[in-house]
């Protein structure tokens, strides 16, 4: 405990007695747990005022001496047990203290104990008792107070109230000591929490704390303290790496698991607890199968959710008797900490151990069970990994010693209660068959917990009596089976009623291998789960029994009934056709209720087999349009609005194989599931009359597929996004011209509909937008909507709409939830009726004005027939994922079924069938009459509007969105009009469709806005025309959205969109390389796209929380590098963070994290096998999801130009491997450039460098190359980069140290293109052994000496004078010293470092360079580090005569230091005085030898003053030292026996007044001029080196000039005097004025000089850090930046100097100007190259 604690408690205790009064014979005590703080206590309270001894004469024993402190007149005596006073004698001077006789008259008494006394206790007062001074409340109140009247942080005061806070929590639960209050006083004394004061607290340091405030800073420090106590107690325990795994990721457990764990930033401690929470989201610990060899039994969940699906219901039927088997439960894992089960977390009740035990293997739970053959055995067993529900399964075990024939009723709605042994049904029921006997028997239950005997020979109908059940509506029947008594719990509540969807049905079928029976006509039933039948399929299913019935080969509706369609086809086919159809009459099935089993598999590859046979049979049969037409319509339902593939169609049930081959169990998502339809594998076809069908997509069940006629599916599968669509034009239109629906504006929104038949998609996206502003701004807000229909047909969804008048039932035919907050449904619907309007128009009238038109463009579609291998492919992932695409030849554009870039392969069941099935399409047209034309298919022509129509539509629109759009982007760029395209949207199913594109012609405020944002900026810009228009076309290129959002934006969104396009280019220059196209993708885009097809799960890879998007929009790539090798395509996935604006190093450290976050996340839901090998077929889905993504991009760069020199028109040699999933994602690139990338544009930033840091790349780039990068082409900075005309460095460009052909050879590359230098160590020096620098770009080894260079000196104009000080870290970049530039706040240069880092050396460079331009250099050498043989050899050879040594111990130096000078004071030149000589004589003595006392100093002041009246300008050293002899005092001897070394050396000479020509060295042009003061002793040299300054600042005074340089080098400069009146002070701080330009090395800063000293040499405007001592890290960084975590930063960058790399901290010349001071990692320029530089 520290002694001002108890300074405080003890003036806490004197303040409490005088407050509170306190009474003669008063006696209190106070318990402490040590001697040690008994004594301290003691000690404090002699120190108070008042104290006075106090002396005790007992009648037997020895006098006893203590002390008593007077308060309020009363006496009160302290006693304690400290030295040797025994308890009993204690208990002595209490009882006198109580007889108030004597010497004890008017005392109390105080006694201080370190031991329990309860004889002390008895007649005494507790003063930590509640009430008094010392208990915890009443400190926790003076130290509140205290704390909230202190000067401390706002963050200290949070921490120190969050203790207070803990400590009285505590105090409920443990006794709180005084010693516990102790940290807390002491950051009161302090006044601040120091670094190693956090771990008192319980806290790691945060650095960060300061950026939190009120709520959010109290949540950090629980935070911080949660994790802090979590480790200390894991450390407490011994368990280190074993419990730290629990908590945290793998680094965080090799870093805490360290002895000085507390010295871990609390940021590193918090992103490893959330790595591990990460992990633990991603965690999978799933049952996968459940086994029971050689016993029947049942399985089902508690519930049809994921809480339920752990819970598993089992009944067991052992009628063999066996006394044991196992039950093997296999589990799915997954995630990165969970490689196996563990038995730790296997949980049995003891009502459970008898009869079952559990082990883990790596994936499997193996439970034995050992039953009880007289009665039912209710086991229980849990997994629970890591004591996770969520991660595990609990097994409800019950073993019965008969057979299920017993029980099957009950199959789908039992529940196993193990705890009160007995099955439940959780079910409403009115009767309950049981048995399977032949007898038949019903059975009334009248009374609760009655018996029933079932026989084996008959089947009994239970009927539950009403009156049966209990007040809790449940009811127990006891069954006695076999004389085995099994209780039933019925429970009269009615059971979840939530039909399944189709979705599902086909969902669970796959994923569980059993096919679903249909019961009673509205009950679904697979395995021992139950659920109601939804309307949406039955009339399917109806249609599908009667298929199966009726041996139907084809069929129609008529009048609703279905009818046989009688067909002539090939035996063979009729066979195979019967004997799949056959299967499920066996079974008593329909095929969507039926899992592809084995048989079922065998069955209908051959029947399908035989069908694309038969199809290669029709080829050489010229005349076959019989066996065409027919042969198309098997396995066809035509119905009134179309035509059916049902799921007899080959195509259907090739593609439900091909489901189950690659998606096998496998879980998949429902939203990838929905992606997967077989609709667009056909996307035309011809009905018998000619007529031209296609797809209708808006189906519910997935194995009928629908086509209706082309004119009816006008806007084809838009109708699935259409909605949105729609909302978000509204929606947007209105945020970007919010004038126009002022408040009090009557204005209404006024949209065209045109040409869009089906328009009830376009209705509901309305109604959402509607109901959507009501809830955000009341019904109040609503402006009319008035919407004009332009239509070939006279029935609209509008029509039906104005008809409907329940709201139910609009909510059910719109799917429109019409709920709100604030009304009712009926109210909503009123004000939607209210406020919406609509008028009918034929096509060919007029187009109303309209803010905004959907239009479907009104295209002449002819169909034919096209070679399929010239048709783009909409195929993926084997036919699995398919869309129609487009493609423009000449001037039309094509749809239809293709195989270009895909390489179709023929034995693929689904592509041949797929294949085949186009070809007989084709050929079925004119009802098959024409000649058979192989490998064609149906393609739609489509001819788009002539050029009036669409101008109509153009000018009558603000915004025109252009619905399920045949063109695409390159349509609306070339049209002649000025359009711009403002906004697309597209699913990505396809590389070549668009579901929707926003056009206008209004494009002014899209084009000023461009130019005037890059016309604005400081850069002197010249902006064209063509600038802005590539520019748009640069934002269609990269994002729907972007363009859009500009408008309107308050100027911070535009910059930072605008940036990004410059990010893009800059990062495709800097990444190129020849054999990778590097397609750039924003990450806000992919989330947009996976959003509008329903990816954006919240758990999948596409959330903005995955991806690490904030906020409304992102500013994040991703990178994907299409690697073109001889071993195949390799795909690199490469995130990029852009930061925009003041990026310090926080910003850089959250960035890199987020890249390696989104990197990792690539990295697991991009790879395609899991760890058994198998493929995941979600992660193929994602995979494929990219390429459309990278192909659709990379077409988009193409058709803008964004880089024409760059191929991006992909080949289809290249896609049809991407698209078949045929391709390596690869890490190859990570050694050369990370796992990622940041760019960062600075405003500040003058330095353009690339460096890797934590596998990140960073690119940091200076703000006007984020406006040049947007006129600038790719191209042109690409060259610039390859040709070095940028600070980036050349050899490190991938493009020059990344060969493809190297890539199986790896590891001769390792290390290459890092961005790390590595430097060897020094060589050996010519003249000694000592190891001396090697420069950057050396080697260790000899090298030929550098020829010699003749030195130029030549004088250069003093504003043209520029020191090179070396170049940035990973740039091209060199900085110099500004030494002649007239913004230059002065010339001084501070160069700190420890020693042999290279100051010395790095001292040469700068003395080379500027005496290459002929300037001057003055070096008093003191430090004997310029002696010739410590100089470099080419320093001495270069400078030759010019480097001139004077050695003071050979020749003296020829300067008096009691000469007198002139002062200059504010100009004026002033005579010293002799007082001004004898002080600077006495600071000068007292600076170097600090032995000198104030009275030995005066000695020499008298001294001196009397030598100078006696001999004036003779006075010397000699004449001080007999002036010394003649004062005669002790003082005077004592101080010349220690100034005696330097007056016998006596290194001056004055004679004949004689001083040293400092002007001629100064205009000497390029002279190194060394004053060599070897030989000395250190003292002397001192003494030496600061009379010296003192001349030369006298001189510099009468003689120097601002114009004139004086370079003055001063090594080991922390040994000189810097005190406020020294020479160092006055250079320092007037110098600049005088030409002085002073140099000063030094090894420490902090530590040897006081914080005004300090500042002055900080003042420089040049400083040169090289690495530092230890203990000076913090001061540098501190200088260097104020921000806490810039300080970190930088503390990092300093203790990983290495030798021969300094941080340079001063300003840069940038346009002719000096910029604000700029701090940069330099590594020097060596000797050799400057010496060659011109």
């Amino acid at each position: 405990m520290s002694n001002q604690f108890y300074k405080y408690v003890s003036e806490l205790l004197i303040g409490f007695f005088k407050e509170e009064g306190i009474n003669p014979g008063d006696r209190y005590f106070i318990q402490l747990e040590q001697k040690e703080e008994l004594k301290a206590l003691i000690d404090s309270l002699q120190t108070v005022n008042g104290v006075k001894k106090f002396t005790y004469q007992h009648e037997f024993g020895a006098v006893y001496e203590t002390f008593a402190v007077t308060v309020n007149n009363v006496d009160l005596v302290v006693a304690s047990t400290a030295e040797n006073v025994t308890p009993d004698f204690l208990v002595t001077l209490r009882n006198e203290v109580g007889d108030q006789k004597g010497d004890w008259e008017g005392t109390a008494l105080i006694s201080l104990v370190s031991e329990q006394l309860d004889s002390i206790q008895g007649g005494s007062s507790d003063l930590q008792k509640e009430g008094m001074p010392l208990h915890p409340q009443s400190l926790f109140n003076n130290l509140r107070s205290d704390i909230e009247n202190s000067e401390l942080k706002k963050v200290d005061q949070t921490i120190l109230f969050e203790n207070l806070e803990r400590l009285m929590e505590e105090q409920v639960i443990n006794q709180v000591a005084l010693l516990d209050f102790e940290e807390i006083f002491s950051v009161l004394s302090k006044g601040s929490i120091k670094d190693n004061d956090y771990q008192k607290f319980g806290l790691f340091k945060d650095y960060d704390l300061h950026t939190y405030t009120g709520k959010k800073l109290k949540n950090r420090l629980k935070e911080n303290h949660e994790l802090f106590e979590y480790v200390q107690r894991v450390h407490d325990f011994g368990t280190a790496e074993q419990d730290l795994e629990k908590k945290f990721s793998q680094n965080g457990v090799s870093e805490l698991k360290k002895d000085n764990w507390v010295e871990t930033p609390f940021t590193k401690v918090y992103n490893y607890a959330e790595e591990k929470e990460d992990e633990n989201k991603n965690a999978k610990v799933k049952l996968e199968d459940l086994k029971i060899p050689n016993m029947q039994y049942w399985d089902r969940p508690l519930r049809e959710n994921s809480t339920g699906y752990r819970k598993r219901q089992i009944i067991i039927f052992n009628n063999e008797k066996k006394d044991e088997f196992t039950l093997s439960a296999k589990f799915e894992i997954s995630g990165k900490t969970i490689k196996n089960l563990d038995n730790e977390f296997i949980s049995i009740p003891n009502y459970s151990k008898s009869n079952v035990a559990a082990s883990a293997g790596r994936k499997n739970l193996t439970i034995t069970i050992r039953p009880d053959h007289k009665k039912p055995t209710f086991s229980r067993v849990s997994y629970k990994h890591e004591k996770k529900s969520s991660l595990g399964c609990e097994f409800h075990i019950v073993v019965v010693p008969f057979g299920p024939e017993y029980l099957g009723d009950i199959k789908t709605k039992y529940v196993v209660n193990v705890k009160d042994a007995r099955l439940e049904l959780n079910s409403e029921v009115e009767e309950l068959k049981l048995g399977f006997g032949k007898e038949d028997r019903t059975h009334e239950i009248t009374t609760n917990n009655s018996t029933l005997t079932l026989d084996e020979n008959e089947a009994v109908t239970i009927q539950p009596q009403a009156d049966a059940f209990n007040e809790k509506d449940q009811l127990i029947i006891n069954l006695i089976i076999t004389q085995v008594i099994l209780p039933i719990l019925l429970k009269n509540e009615l059971p979840e009623t939530t039909p399944i969807r189709a979705v599902r049905i086909w969902r669970m079928k796959r994923e569980l291998q059993d096919n679903f029976q249909l019961i009673q006509s509205n009950r679904l039933v697979i395995g021992n789960r139950e659920f109601y039948t939804h309307a949406e399929y039955t009339a399917f299913f109806a249609w599908e029994k009667e298929w199966v019935n009726k041996d139907l080969m084809a069929a129609r509706v008529d009048a609703d009934e279905l009818s046989e369609v009688e067909l002539t086809i090939n035996e063979d086919l009729k066979e195979a056709f019967s004997r799949f159809r056959n299967y499920f009459t066996s079974k008593g099935l329909i095929p969507s209720l039926c899992y592809v089993s084995d048989d079922m598999k065998t069955i209908a590859v051959e029947y399908i087999q035989t069908f694309i046979n038969e199809i290669r049979r029709l080829k050489n049969e010229p005349h076959s349009w019989k066996a065409r037409t027919d042969l198309m319509l098997l396995g066809t339902q035509k119905t009134a609005d179309g035509i059916y593939f049902t799921p007899f169609h080959p195509l259907v049930i090739a593609y439900q194989l091909k489901v189950n081959d690659m998606l096998g169990k496998e879980e998949v998502d429902q939203s990838i599931l929905n992606r997967l339809n077989p609709d667009a594998l056909v996307p035309y076809i011809y009905d018998n009359n000619g007529d031209l069908f296609k797809p209708d997509s808006d189906q519910p069940i997935k194995e009928w597929v629908k086509f209706k006629t082309v004119n009816e599916v006008t806007v084809a599968d838009a109708s699935t996004y259409l909605a949105r669509v729609t909302e978000d034009k509204l929606k947007q239109f209105e945020e970007h011209f919010s004038y126009l629906f002022a408040e009090k504006s009557k204005a209404s929104f006024k949209v065209n509909v045109v040409n869009i038949s089906n328009d009830r998609e376009v209705l509901r996206g309305i109604l959402l937008w509607i109901v959507n502003r009501i809830e955000r701004k009341g019904a109040e807000s609503l402006k009319p909507i008035e919407v004009s229909l332009y239509l070939k047909n006279s029935e609209s969804s509008f029509d039906i709409f104005s008809r409907l008048k329940d709201p139910e039932k609009v909510s059910e035919y719109f799917n429109v939830r019409l709920s709100s907050k604030k009304y009712d449904e009926h109210d909503l619907l009123r004000f939607i009726r209210e406020s919406l309007f609509y008028y009918k128009h034929s096509l060919d009238e007029p187009y109303r004005y309209a803010h905004v038109s959907f239009y479907k463009m009104q295209s002449q579609e002819d169909d034919a027939l096209q070679h399929m291998d010239e048709m783009a492919t909409g195929i993926s992932l084997n036919g699995l994922v398919a869309s129609v695409p487009s493609m423009k030849v000449d001037d039309h554009y094509r749809n239809g079924f293709g195989t270009k870039a895909y390489d179709f392969e023929h034995g693929d069941i689904l592509l041949d069938t797929t294949y085949y099935t186009n070809e007989l399409a084709a050929n079925v047209r004119n009802k098959g009459n024409d000649t058979y034309r192989p490998e064609e298919s149906i393609s739609s022509r489509t001819t788009t509007d002539d050029e009036e129509t669409l101008n109509k539509i153009f000018a009558s629109s603000y915004w025109v969105t252009f619905v399920d759009p045949s063109v695409d982007l390159a349509f609306f760029q070339e049209y002649n009009r000025n359009l711009v395209v403002i906004h697309y949207s597209d699913q990505y199913s396809s590389s070549s469709r668009y579901d929707a594109i926003t056009v206008t012609d209004k494009s002014r405020q899209y084009n000023t806005a461009i130019k005037e944002y890059l016309m604005n900026a400081d850069f002197d810009l010249v902006v064209t025309e063509e600038d802005v228009v590539s520019t748009i076309k640069a934002f269609n290129a990269f994002n729907g959205e972007w363009l859009l959002r500009i408008i309107g934006s308050k100027g911070h969104f535009s910059r930072e969109k605008l940036s990004i396009i410059s990010a893009i280019k800059n990062t495709l220059a800097y990444f190129d390389h020849k054999d990778i196209l590097w397609v750039p993708i924003s990450l806000e885009e992919i989330l947009r796209v996976a959003g509008a097809v329903g990816l954006d799960r919240k758990n999948g890879i596409f959330t903005a929380k995955n991806l690490g998007i904030s906020g409304a929009h992102s500013d994040d790539l991703l990178l994907i590098g299409l690697e073109t090798a001889s071993d195949g395509i390799k795909v690199h996935f490469y995130p990029i963070e852009v930061k925009i604006g003041i990026n310090n190093s926080q910003v850089i450290e959250k960035a890199k994290k987020q890249v390696d976050q989104t990197k990792k996340l690539f990295d697991e839901e991009l790879r395609k096998y899991n760890d058994d090998g198998k493929v995941i077929f979600t992660n193929q889905f994602y995979r494929n999801f990219f390429v459309q993504l990278t192909i659709a991009n990379a077409s988009k760069i193409y058709q803008s130009g964004l880089w024409p020199e760059k191929e991006y028109n992909i080949a289809d040699s290249v896609k049809a491997k991407l698209l078949k999933d045929d391709y390596e994602i690869t890490d190859d690139l990570a050694e050369f450039i990370g796992r990622g990338a940041i760019v960062s544009f600075e405003k500040d930033r003058y330095v353009k460098k690339s460096e890797v840091e934590d596998d990140v790349t960073i690119l940091y780039l200076a703000e006007e190359d984020g406006y040049r990068g947007i006129i600038d082409s790719v191209q042109l900075l690409t060259e610039r980069m390859i040709e070095g005309k940028t600070d980036f460095r050349q050899e490190i460009l991938i493009g020059n140290v990344y060969k493809v052909e190297d890539t199986a050879n790896k590891n001769a590359n390792r290390g290459v293109g890092t961005g790390k230098e590595e430097y060897p160590a020094g060589a050996t020096s010519l003249n000694n052994d000592s190891t001396r620098f090697v420069p950057p770009g050396h080697t260790g080894e000899q090298e030929p000496p550098t020829a010699l260079v003749e030195p130029t000196n030549k004088k250069v104009a003093l504003e043209d004078v520029r020191i090179l000080i070396g170049e940035v870290e990973n740039s091209n970049k060199e900085v110099y010293w500004e030494f002649g530039h007239p913004q230059l706040a002065n010339r001084h240069l501070l160069i700190s470092g420890k020693s042999g880092q290279g100051k010395t050396y790095f001292m040469q460079c700068l003395l080379l360079e500027q005496a290459k331009q002929g300037i001057s250099n003055i070096i008093v050498d003191y430090t004997e580090g310029f002696l010739p043989n410590q100089l470099e050899p080419e320093f001495v050879d270069y400078l030759g005569d010019k480097l001139i040594q004077k050695i003071v111990y050979n020749e003296q130096l020829p300067i008096n230091p009691f000469r007198k000078n002139t002062r200059n004071i504010g100009g004026l030149e002033i005579a010293e005085n002799d007082t001004d000589i004898a002080e600077r004589i006495k600071s000068v003595f007292g600076a170097v030898y600090s032995t000198l006392g104030i009275q030995q100093l005066n000695a020499i002041y008298e001294a001196t003053q009397n030598g100078i009246r006696k001999y004036e300008d003779e006075m010397s050293l000699k004449l001080l030292a007999s002036e010394l002899e003649e004062l005669g005092s002790t003082y005077a001897t004592s101080a010349l026996s220690q100034i005696r070394p330097l007056i016998d050396r006596n290194p001056f000479n004055a004679q004949d007044f004689a001083t040293i020509d400092w002007e001629q060295i100064i205009n000497s042009e390029g002279q190194v001029y060394v004053i060599q003061l070897t030989g000395y002793p250190r003292d002397v040299q001192l003494i030496i080196t600061e009379f010296i300054l003192w001349d030369l600042w006298n001189h510099s005074v009468r003689h120097g000039s601002k114009n004139k340089p004086l370079p003055v080098i001063l090594d080991e400069a922390q040994n000189l005097d810097h005190r406020e009146f020294s020479p160092s002070a006055r250079i320092l701080t007037e110098g600049r004025k005088f030409g002085w330009s002073a140099w000063y090395a030094t090894q420490f800063l902090r530590s040897q000089l006081e914080s005004a000293e300090l500042a002055r040499l900080q003042n420089s405007s040049q400083k040169v850090y090289f690495a530092p001592p230890e203990q000076e890290v913090s001061t540098i960084a501190h200088s260097i930046a104020q921000d806490k975590t810039e300080r970190g930063y930088w503390e990092k960058k300093l203790s990983s100097l290495r030798k021969g790399q300094c941080i340079v901290h001063g300003p840069l010349e940038h346009n002719g100007e000096l910029t604000k001071p700029n701090v940069n990692v330099v590594n020097i320029s060596p000797l050799g190259k400057r010496i060659n530089r011109s």
